[in-house]
């Protein structure tokens, strides 16, 4: 089943002292880079988060933000230390009067080391953390439902593009007789002019090996072989019910077709077939563009 490494969800889950909310969104990316937001008390669940989202995408740049909505009646996840707040501040003022004026910042003061301290409820973590899971993985069921059903457009889109490399490669193999009898004609012309230019009688039987020798360096059939092959891999993976990533094997495939369809160009460089070259370039750069947007 393809997915797109673009998506969208939302979940939440309700806790006995309050409520997660949690947003999960994903653009393109090579590998897999995740970004956690959490409230600042409750950084501790951090890894939490990333080990559950790990079992949701294998690749993207994958942002999640948590929101945490305590109920009225919740007691804090975190409490002021009060006496080590007086003595930062007690510490503050000995170089202020010597060194500098100064005005206590409460902002400041508080993200001084050790003054907010967890409260019990923070560090029962195992409660918060089960509700936090349950709201990723809620998140995540309609954030993978997004990714499916993009996945499912882009499936289309590539099975088309597809298409219609594979109607190239076809026209191409049927015109094969017409393209081998064009070039061996012009390579005997060539040979001709060349002994003429430097006025040597070829041997007899000659001509003929050195055509033989040309036409299967020229020779397209083990191109339109391979393009056949991987064309038939491409499309069975796109078909493949399995919900393992694909779109680094498809872009591998991508670039063995393109490198294919290539030196068949190279080869038969005849306006007979040029067409046909141009044109699944052009679908298989529609297709490139496409599977970088494929987990």
């Amino acid at each position: 089943m393809l997915r797109s490494m673009t998506g969208y969800g939302v979940g939440t889950d309700r806790a006995d002292h309050g409520e997660f909310i949690v947003e999960i969104r994903s653009v393109n990316n090579r590998y897999l880079e995740v970004s956690v937001k959490l409230p600042k008390e409750l950084i501790f669940l951090d890894p939490s988060v990333r080990s559950e989202l790990r079992t949701i995408v294998a690749r993207g740049k994958v942002d999640v933000n948590v929101r945490w909505i305590p109920s009225p009646q919740a007691p804090p996840l975190c409490e002021i230390n009060v006496p080590l707040i007086e003595h930062y501040l007690s510490e503050l003022r000995k170089i202020a009067n010597t060194q500098f004026n100064f005005s206590a910042d409460l902002s400041g003061l508080l993200s001084l080391p050790g003054v907010l301290v967890p409260t019990p409820l923070a560090l029962q973590g195992l409660q918060l953390e089960a509700s936090l899971r349950k709201a990723v993985r809620s998140a995540g069921q309609m954030f993978d439902q997004a990714r499916r059903s993009e996945g499912a457009e882009l499936s289309k889109a590539l099975a088309q593009y597809l298409g219609s490399v594979e109607d190239c490669v076809e026209s191409i193999a049927r015109l094969k007789p017409e393209l081998d009898q064009l070039m061996l004609s012009r390579l005997a012309e060539n040979i001709r002019k060349l002994a003429e230019a430097v006025q040597v009688e070829p041997q007899p039987g000659r001509i003929e090996m050195e055509l033989a020798l040309a036409a299967d360096k020229v020779d397209v059939t083990e191109e339109i072989v391979r393009l056949r092959s991987h064309i038939k891999a491409f499309r069975e993976r796109l078909d493949a019910q399995e919900s393992e990533p694909i779109g680094k094997s498809l872009d591998f495939l991508v670039q063995e077709l393109h490198r294919e369809i290539t030196t068949l160009g190279n080869k038969a460089r005849e306006p007979l077939v040029s067409p046909y070259v141009l044109r699944a370039k052009t679908e298989l750069e529609k297709i490139r563009e496409q599977v970088q947007n494929i987990e």
